[in-house]
């Protein structure tokens, strides 16, 4: 009686999908509030591959008052040690928050996954940046301009708190979960729908309790590791994640998924929270975010691969390394890890159909092909990739590709050079006219994009964008439109850090504040200052950096 007055008195009401009335799938059955469930490992309700393949994820049209569907903002996680179970806090050598009642240290790798995401523009949190709101029920595809789930900037952590108020309950119950959530909103300062609008808080029960009946009935169909859900108050909505002490369930939750002996005995701990995780930023309030026909989210599609590029593995962060697992893609219609690792440091450059370049430190050339280009699901690295076929490289302000292997590099005195690689499969084979110089005076443009066809799109210091065509690009003769004269196509470009092309005029455009911009050239073959929407950007994400422009101006064909 006194837990249900003190939930009427803060207004505690049930969220949208807290009331669902039919089981969608066992894990579910008699337990409705749960979402984004992870089953135990091994269990009869571990997701089948047919499950994460047999349909895409769709818009679910947003749940709750005001609606939401997906985590749109930078992502802000709160970590809160639920109970006086936890023991004494003190400091880690890394700085987080450690307890003494946490044998398997538990707080401090929340802490450090959290903090890490986002840092270095790392790629495991570009997944989930796919998807968006405010579209119609049933969408599939977010297209340019919509508003999507926020890249985490400098890390997701928010905050810590280990609510010491009490023990913790043996076995809490969902009302209890959700109102442990309300009370840490109110803990941090955050009463407003506004102040929860692209936060989630993790309810962190601590060792030997089984919150919603964690590790209890292990062989049932609903065994379960974590769930995440919200609820709602008279003035807030509260997304939250049922977070139990995973390590306590062993293999079950994910010990040794990825690591072999005593390092691996806590791979649950990312592992479980990075799923949830996920799954809140794209279905923030369930079921109104992105779910496929089977009421899969993002995370569940992928839970406990083992396989393929989508299989679980170690994810370096700028925090340390930590066993993450994929995230489903519409995109690449796949489970989504990374493509590749070690490209920190590297000049990257797309040559367009799957090819990419890089520029090392000793200014080597380097080949690669993604086999898997034109269809997504993970890279398929071709067997040469990595091959050197250049040296000398380094010297170059600028290098840009602008398909069938020509390249324009910009030396650190204003010459452009043209070259045209020949070989294939990483062979060393290039036009016998590749380094001829083709124009100078370029050293004034911050800036230089090949948009495909000869079409060179270049900064200057002012922030005009200028439009040039060179005529003879695949033969590398000085031949220009124009007499070689830059066209001024736009102003006022100088607020973006970095620009890329896919060819046919699109541009992407990055701000200094980490913003994915989209602008349309409408004349790229005659060179006229005309644009789409007026040449009004459209903001497409968030959370890029300059680097992270690597286009493939191959993708889009003028006709």
């Amino acid at each position: 009686m006194a837990a249900a007055l003190t939930a009427s008195l803060l207004g505690l009401q049930s969220g949208a999908a807290d009331t669902a009335s039919t089981p969608r799938d066992p894990l579910t059955a008699g337990h409705s509030y749960r979402h984004g469930v992870i089953p135990f490992r091994g269990s009869p309700a571990q997701r089948r591959p047919a499950e994460r393949t047999a349909s895409p994820l769709v818009y679910g049209g947003g749940a709750g008052n005001p609606s939401i569907g997906v985590t749109v903002g930078q992502p802000r996680v709160f970590l809160v040690f639920w109970g006086s179970q936890w023991g004494t806090r003190s400091t880690s050598s890394s700085g987080y928050a450690a307890f003494s009642g946490d044998p398997q240290g538990m707080a401090p790798r929340l802490q450090g996954m959290f903090a890490g995401l986002g840092g270095n523009s790392e790629a495991w949190s570009g997944t989930a940046t796919q998807y968006c709101e405010n579209v119609p029920q049933g969408t599939q595809t977010c297209s340019p301009g919509t508003v999507r789930v926020g890249y985490p900037t400098g890390g997701a952590l928010a905050g810590v708190w280990e609510d010491a108020s009490a023990a913790a309950p043996a076995r809490a119950t969902q009302a209890q979960l959700a109102q442990e959530a309300v009370t840490a909103a109110g803990h941090f300062g955050n009463t407003t729908a506004a102040s929860n609008v692209s936060t989630q808080y993790v309810v962190v029960s601590p060792t030997g309790t089984n919150p919603d009946g964690f590790n209890t009935n292990n062989s049932s169909s609903n065994a379960f590791c974590a769930w995440h859900s919200y609820t709602s108050t008279s003035t807030n909505q509260v997304a939250y994640t049922n977070l139990p002490y995973v390590t306590d369930a062993g293999y079950s939750c994910g010990a040794n998924a990825v690591n072999s002996g005593t390092a691996g005995l806590g791979d649950g701990i990312s592992l479980v929270e990075g799923h949830e995780y996920a799954e809140t930023l794209t279905d923030q309030n369930p079921d109104g975010g992105w779910l496929d026909a089977g009421y899969l989210e993002s995370a569940d599609k992928c839970a406990w691969q083992t396989t393929g590029s989508g299989a679980m593995a170690d994810v370096p962060l700028t925090t340390g390394t930590f066993p993450m697992q994929s995230v489903w893609s519409n995109d690449a219609n796949g489970c989504l890890l990374s493509i590749g690792t070690g490209w920190s440091g590297l000049t990257v450059f797309s040559g367009g159909n799957g090819v990419i370049y890089t520029i090392d430190s000793a200014g080597q050339l380097h080949w690669y092909h993604d086999q898997n280009h034109a269809v997504g699901g993970g890279a398929n690295w071709a067997a040469a990739s990595g091959a050197v076929i250049g040296t000398g490289w380094g010297g170059f302000a600028q290098v840009v590709t602008n398909g069938g292997g020509v390249i324009y590099a910009l030396d650190r005195s204003g010459n452009l050079h043209w070259y045209r690689y020949l070989g294939s499969n990483g062979s060393i084979s290039w036009a016998s006219n590749s380094g001829a110089v083709i124009g100078s005076g370029w050293g004034g443009f911050s800036r230089i994009v090949a948009g495909g066809d000869g079409i060179i799109y270049a900064l200057d210091s002012s922030g005009n964008l200028r439009w040039y065509m060179h005529a003879d690009p695949f033969r590398g003769s000085a031949t220009w439109a124009n007499g070689g004269n830059g066209t001024i196509i736009g102003t006022g470009w100088q607020t973006f850090s970095g620009l890329g092309s896919i060819g046919a005029g699109i541009i992407y455009a990055v701000d200094a504040s980490g913003n994915l911009w989209w602008l349309r050239h409408l004349d790229p073959i005659g060179g006229t200052a005309a644009w789409a929407n007026g040449g009004i950007p459209q903001k497409v994400s968030s959370g890029w950096a300059a680097g992270q422009i690597v286009p493939d101006v191959t993708d889009c064909i003028e006709t």
